[in-house]
């Protein structure tokens, strides 16, 4: 099930009070053209926007929005990769191979071509659930950010 963590700022004193990161276990991508043509993404035309400037940058895949009405295709998982040096969060693909699957998540992980340690400072890279035990420091102030945990729903059932 697709999962994340809000990561909030709650020192009044700083100046990004109130502000926040989010940060996701390893979520299912499909196919960027897959995604802009999904029924939930039509009715959304900021967002269909958005994505169609990726994929003209040059974006393969996007996240899958859940509930997955359309049942689009897992083709890769966005990881999340924070550096608690550089205060820097990190996005890294890790494409499912068709040849092998079905996968389980960690073994489509183990196979990417994703770092272990930070490429600006060496620093080793926490993982989403690094992150969820260790919890976030605000960049700026340097305190414990509050911290609030999310799951999504993964029916297809429309809802309204």
């Amino acid at each position: 099930m697709p999962a994340g963590v809000d990561f909030v700022c709650k020192n009044q004193e700083c100046q990004h009070f109130d502000k926040g990161i989010v940060i996701t276990a390893p979520w299912p991508m499909a196919d960027i053209n897959d995604i802009i043509d999904a029924s939930n993404v039509a009715r959304q035309k900021d967002f269909r926007e958005t994505l169609l400037k990726l994929k003209s940058e040059g974006r393969e895949y996007a996240c899958i929005t859940y509930p997955n009405v359309d049942e689009l295709e897992t083709e890769s998982f966005r990881v999340h990769k924070w550096c608690p040096t550089c205060s820097c969060l990190w996005m890294y693909d890790a494409p499912v191979s068709k040849f092998t699957f079905p996968e389980t998540i960690s073994d489509v992980i183990e196979k990417a071509d994703i770092p272990y340690t930070c490429v600006e400072c060496e620093t080793y890279l926490m993982d989403f659930n690094d992150i969820v035990e260790d919890g976030l420091t605000c960049p700026f102030c340097k305190k414990e950010m509050d911290k609030n945990t999310w799951f999504c729903n993964e029916t297809t059932e429309e809802t309204r």
